[in-house]
């Protein structure tokens, strides 16, 4: 059964549930939102993944930050952020590497969540990048790297 086929579900989903849910969801059911038609509800299976903090949804994560639009792939790599797994440090790498001039603050989000697990030298790589982007956004992150809470 579709959770989302449960009653009105969907709309206490969509109305602050996100957190109720990442409480009350089995990890599954989270997982399978990812997927859901409306992107609205994708993005919450991300913040819900990330507030949970299991390492188990890391790879459901990463494998939907390819083709991701804007609200649900920053909020995957928010999610990897909270997270903290090393396994994301590529994926995460990846991301800020990523010739995107339109939203640079997902490689910016990036770049912060690989600095609050401890992938400091693996960003310090990107100040040499012949990528315009990724060079400003390993500088604008290891900046704000003495403010991040650990």
């Amino acid at each position: 059964m579709n959770i989302f086929d449960a009653g009105d579900f969907e709309s206490k989903w969509l109305t602050g549930g996100v957190q109720h849910a990442a409480g009350t969801l089995p990890l599954e059911a989270l997982v399978a939102a990812l997927d859901h038609p409306r992107e609205d509800i994708c993005w919450r299976a991300a913040v819900a993944l990330g507030w949970r903090g299991e390492p188990q949804a890391v790879s459901a994560l990463v494998a939907r930050l390819g083709g991701a639009r804007y609200e649900v792939k920053i909020n995957i790599v928010w999610a990897l952020g909270q997270i903290g797994d090393r396994q994301a440090i590529d994926p995460l790498l990846a991301v800020v590497r990523e010739e995107n001039h339109r939203d640079p603050d997902i490689a910016y989000m990036a770049a912060l969540a690989l600095l609050r697990f401890g992938a400091l030298e693996a960003l310090r790589h990107d100040l040499d990048s012949a990528s315009e982007t990724a060079y400003r956004v390993a500088h604008a992150a290891l900046a704000s790297a003495e403010h991040l809470e650990a």
